[in-house]
């Protein structure tokens, strides 16, 4: 009692780097972790030896798929027997060898609906533990639509194979997306991605003309060609253009090529023939 403090010591440290670098790397936690929600991901690390798991970060889709402290085990209960299998034999070669795992199958949600997911994986670890790290997402979603885009394909090409007309899709970079059949010698399939110049039957400057018309203007359009086959046989043909929209802009034109040789030809022999009558009476 009675003294008085005169004096008082102290140290100061510049952690200005360290902070600096703290907030760097919460920054690249919370995009890392931005990421993961956005992409319906989980990431996590499997210790084969224990059977043990820990999900490191679950975006909220994940939530309902993947418990907090999983095992493998317990992971393919949920998945659908026939793809159980396939996803045990991914990830313990991935364990014993090193091999990665990247495997889509089924799971029962907690919710009781099937869910499409993608599981990654790595070896990592030391020589005395091995660890399996790695994410799942769910694709669900992504698989649906997929799903949708065959089933409306099938639909269209069903429809479209007994039409009398050739059908072709043709995309704003003027290549085929679709043909209901050979067209000048290519099969379908041989004619995706061809540029509009193989499918031409006449003027291929005329159809280009056509085609930037109604990617342009989004308007319908019609225009006759003829075309002479290699054996010589000259057919003529009538082209009905349309555009297709997707999300608010013209996506592509859909075109339907009639072959009206006959009719032309049925036509010519009308006016032959009233020609002559008209003449007869004139005669009378």
């Amino acid at each position: 009692f009675g003294r008085r403090v005169n004096r008082i010591y102290g140290a100061c440290q510049d952690i200005d780097l360290l902070k600096r670098a703290q907030a760097q790397l919460k920054q690249q936690g919370d995009w890392l972790r931005m990421s993961i929600d956005a992409a319906d991901m989980a990431v996590w690390r499997w210790y084969p030896e224990s059977d043990s798991a820990v999900v490191e970060y679950r975006g909220s889709a994940m939530a309902s798929n993947t418990p907090e402290r999983p095992t493998l085990a317990g992971w393919l209960v949920q998945v659908l027997p026939e793809d159980r299998e396939r996803l045990r034999a991914a990830l313990e070669a991935t364990a014993r060898r090193g091999v990665p795992t990247d495997v889509e199958y089924r799971l029962t949600g907690a919710d009781g609906e099937v869910r499409w997911l993608v599981s990654r994986a790595t070896r990592a670890g030391s020589a005395e533990t091995t660890v399996v790290t790695g994410s799942t997402q769910d694709i669900t979603a992504r698989k649906r639509a997929s799903a949708a885009l065959e089933a409306s394909e099938a639909t269209l090409r069903s429809v479209t194979e007994n039409a009398p007309d050739f059908v072709t899709i043709v995309g704003p970079d003027l290549r085929l997306r679709f043909s209901n059949r050979t067209l000048r010698g290519l099969a379908p399939d041989a004619l995706i991605g061809r540029p509009v110049e193989d499918m031409a039957l006449g003027d291929v400057e005329a159809m280009i003309a056509a085609f930037r018309r109604v990617l342009e203007h989004g308007e319908r359009f019609r225009f006759d060609s003829s075309y002479v086959w290699p054996d010589g046989t000259r057919r003529y043909y009538e082209h009905r253009l349309g555009p297709i929209r997707a999300g608010g802009r013209i996506d592509g034109v859909i075109v339907y090529t009639t072959d009206v040789t006959e009719r032309r030809a049925d036509e010519r022999r009308l006016r032959t023939q009233a020609s002559v009558l008209a003449t007869m009476q004139e005669g009378v």
